[in-house]
């Protein structure tokens, strides 16, 4: 007996290289939630996955080949949590080069080189998702990528709705 619609999804190339946030895997796994987008909408609501404590993602084993760019939805939310003594717990990642922060790309690790940063200047500005987009460097094979947003504001929490590998 079906009680819904079974939902459907097309498999191609670039399905094959998009990951969603609940597809990604989170960095530390300390506080990891699944929280909605705040954002207005006529249609319904995005929700994203993301850990409270170390808003940080890793596309596992991403396929590098012939990939030249990557795209990623990037949303904001009000940090309005009542950490208490936790906050200190709260990993800080100082903006690098615009106080209103940047994506960094990261390959290997999190710790790893830098191949890509998305500054977030138009995507502050914007309530609900923004495409955020960045050549790549030519890369072979399967590598993890790291996602981490800069900033110094707490009251913002950052968060990834989607990455899209582009050939």
């Amino acid at each position: 007996r079906v009680v819904g619609e079974m939902p459907t999804r097309e498999l191609t190339q670039a399905t094959l290289l998009r990951r969603s946030s609940d597809a990604l895997k989170p960095c530390s796994g300390k506080l990891p939630l699944r929280l909605e987008d705040d954002a207005t909408t006529n249609g319904s609501r995005r929700f994203f996955t993301v850990d409270l404590f170390d808003p940080c993602w890793v596309f596992v084993q991403a396929p590098l080949d012939g990939v030249t760019a990557i795209e990623v939805g990037a949303g904001q939310l009000p940090y309005n949590f009542q950490l208490g003594k936790d906050i200190a717990n709260v990993v800080p990642r100082p903006a690098s080069q615009s106080a209103d922060g940047e994506l960094l790309v990261k390959v290997g690790t999190c710790s790893g080189a830098t191949i890509a940063t998305l500054p977030l200047l138009t995507a502050s500005r914007n309530s609900g998702v923004s495409l955020l987009r960045a050549a790549l460097p030519t890369t072979t094979g399967k590598h993890d990528l790291c996602f981490v947003f800069t900033g110094g504001s707490r009251d913002l929490l950052w968060a990834i709705d989607a990455v899209q590998l582009i050939q």
